[in-house]
């Protein structure tokens, strides 16, 4: 009797639960690609299919990711990092994977996404003038 009264008890907890494409969070700064979105949630990059379904975490390093931007192809992902000292421009595949940084500057550094040709275009105070407007070759 007893042990029916858990299995019940552990069924309507279950029921009761939220459904994890419904969980509450802070989700910011999407990026859409034509089938996928990244965006930032709990300072890591997260995944998830354009039309919808479960999110995947793509990276869980302890310092925060910023600013996404994906790629023209939809095959790499721009994004601000910490992973050694300051902040510097990584980029990886769009599904996860070895992030590489691809900025080395002393100064502050913004993805602002890609180009047409595939570079990625970031802003940083390092360069004199007006324009802070940079691209790299990925």
């Amino acid at each position: 009797m007893r042990s029916a009264a858990v299995v019940v008890l552990v069924a309507l907890l279950v029921l009761a639960a939220p459904s994890p494409a419904a969980v509450p969070g802070y989700y910011h700064q999407p990026a859409a690609g034509s089938d996928r979105i990244v965006f930032v949630s709990e300072s890591d990059l997260w995944t998830v299919a354009a039309d919808g379904g479960i999110a995947a975490r793509l990276t869980t390093h302890a310092e925060p990711k910023l600013e996404p931007a994906i790629s023209p192809d939809g095959r790499w992902l721009a994004f601000n990092g910490s992973y050694g000292g300051g902040r510097a421009v990584y980029v990886m595949p769009v599904g996860g994977g070895e992030p590489k940084r691809l900025t080395f500057e002393s100064g502050q550094v913004r993805v602002q996404g890609w180009t047409p040709d595939g570079e990625v275009l970031y802003a940083t105070n390092t360069v004199p003038g007006p324009a802070w407007f940079t691209v790299l070759r990925a």
